[in-house]
């Protein structure tokens, strides 16, 4: 099935889907900035991505030394990972492809001094390339027809996709190179061809499988002698990533019986094959390259399951740290290494792990929709704020309480609380969750008046913050200002009484008075 006839309406799933997991442009190369939260996708999209610009566009490859080689095959495979997570107008795509154009004559020709030489699978895989972009990053050729011209016309071998005479040592195109050219061709206007459907059936294993090499080695003392073998005659040959990319072909092609046939082997074995922890094991080791391309196809067959169980199995592979945000180690032994251990084993990693977190495989690029695959944002954690505190007022008597409020602890910790200069416990506290502390603390009734401090120091984060305040004298009732309230009304009853009590004494000698002067005038 060409590009120019898929449906126009799953293209824009597609680009909707995109919008909603964020996959937008993201920055450029550099530290992620304190507080980005990112798709674990989108993180590993924009790793690659800052990875090419660090590289000046052409990623590298070193062979265990010094000296650092152009790869051409890396960096159009972290390109391929950059557009299905919808980065195909990141100025790092742009780059990318450029340096691509200039670089490209040494690849296609497999390093031969023959200008007229072609290695199938690096043909292929531009080809992908530039039917995947729509960018022609091969001014100087016409891929499309070199790769028909490589297939192998008729013989055991009809259908196969092979290199001319790479400077005399044979014909190694290989079994993931012919899924490549059926996957490129099938987006051409021409379609693949059925005898290229066919050969990679054909090299389908009894297993399921699907084989990586298309050759066997000869006892000789040549040791690029090599002789065909024309189909998978021992499951030992299968390769779990040479059944990743062969599936994804498969699921493009017209489902014929074979076909579909084929395509039900493999989901099979692969599912078979899916250790407990999500992950998929190649070449001795449960690995990101392998899981990312198998989950992948699994989802693009219709098994989101055991897709998600690969996308979770990656994300536990996947740094979240601001410097190196969303990078995939290779596998549990590379991830406790650290990335400084083999760098461009990690650009590796992530260039096909990253499919396997919900991007489409290499047959749905731009036309079928990234799922969440679900997994949760990851972040490149926001550095914490400073400590701060307050008092609710900036004065208390001597024996009040007053309420400090501070922020900057560690969830959950401990928090002592000190009055200062000459120290007096205040009692301890819980941090809430966001590291908040509100102390209600009581200020001794003997404290000396004055400016004095109260401290808060967190037992486990040594958060230490302080805030002063003026503890005033208590008032003296008896000295001062009139009491008032129940005292004071006592009081004033005792004093009525009294002067009730006054006023009859005085009433009484005036009585007493008049008394003795009507005696006396009666006695004259």
């Amino acid at each position: 099935m060409s590009l120019s006839t898929r449906s126009l309406a799953s293209f824009g799933a597609a680009i909707t889907a995109v919008a909603l997991l964020g996959l937008t442009a993201t920055a450029s190369a550099g530290p992620a900035a304190p507080g980005t939260t990112l798709h674990p996708a989108q993180a590993a999209a924009r790793w690659l991505a800052a990875e090419l610009e660090a590289k000046d566009g052409m990623l590298t490859v070193s062979f265990g030394g010094p000296d650092e080689y152009a790869d051409q095959g890396l960096t159009i495979d972290a390109v391929l990972a950059l557009v299905a997570a919808g980065q195909d107008g990141h100025p790092a795509v742009g780059v990318a492809t450029g340096v691509l154009t200039d670089q490209l004559v040494p690849y296609v020709t497999g390093f031969s001094t023959e200008a007229a030489d072609r290695a199938a699978n690096a043909v292929a895989k531009t080809l992908l390339l530039e039917v995947v972009t729509g960018v022609d990053v091969s001014p100087g050729y016409d891929l499309e027809a070199d790769l028909r011209t490589l297939m192998e016309p008729d013989g055991d071998d009809a259908g196969r996709f092979s290199d001319t005479d790479l400077l005399g040592y044979g014909n190694y195109a290989n079994g993931i190179g012919q899924a490549l050219a059926v996957l490129a061709l099938d987006r051409t206007a021409a379609g693949a061809p059925p005898a290229a459907v066919d050969y990679l059936v054909d090299q389908q294993c009894s297993d399921g499988s699907f084989r990586l090499y298309h050759f066997g080695y000869v006892l000789s003392f040549d040791p690029y002698e090599t002789v065909a073998s024309h189909t998978c005659t021992d499951s030992a040959e299968g390769d779990p990533d040479a059944t990743a990319f062969a599936l994804q072909a498969l699921l493009e092609v017209p489902a014929t019986p074979e076909v579909s046939a084929a395509v039900d082997a493999a989901v099979e074995h692969l599912l078979d094959r899916q250790q407990p922890s999500g992950g998929f094991e190649g070449t001795g080791a449960v690995n990101s390259n392998t899981t990312g391309l198998a989950a992948a196809a699994l989802r693009a067959a219709g098994e989101p399951a055991a897709a998600d169980a690969g996308a979770t199995f990656l994300a536990g592979l996947q740094v979240a740290t601001c410097d190196e945000l969303g990078a995939l180690a290779y596998d549990q032994a590379a991830f406790a290494a650290g990335i400084a251990a083999d760098r461009s084993q990690w650009t590796r990693a992530t260039a096909q792990g990253a499919l396997g977190l919900g991007l489409p495989a290499y047959g749905g690029i731009g036309v079928v929709a990234p799922e969440p695959a679900g997994l949760t944002a990851i972040a490149c954690p926001a550095p914490p704020a400073a400590p701060t505190i307050a008092a609710s007022a900036p004065s208390v008597v001597a024996g009040g309480q007053v309420t400090v409020t501070a922020a900057g602890f560690a969830p959950g910790e401990t928090v002592d609380a000190t009055l200062h200069s000459t120290p007096r416990p205040l009692g301890a506290f819980t941090a809430t969750g966001d590291g908040t502390v509100v102390a209600v603390v009581t200020i001794p009734a003997d404290l000396e008046p004055g400016l004095h401090r109260i401290e808060l120091v967190g037992r486990t984060s040594g958060v230490r913050v302080a805030v002063p305040i003026e503890v005033t004298a208590p008032v003296d009732g008896a000295a001062s200002l009139p009491r008032t309230g129940r005292s004071s009304g006592a009081l004033a009853q005792v004093g009525v009484g009294l002067l009730a009590l006054g006023g009859a004494l005085v009433a009484g000698e005036r009585r007493r008075e008049r008394h003795l002067g009507c005696r006396q005038g009666l006695g004259r």
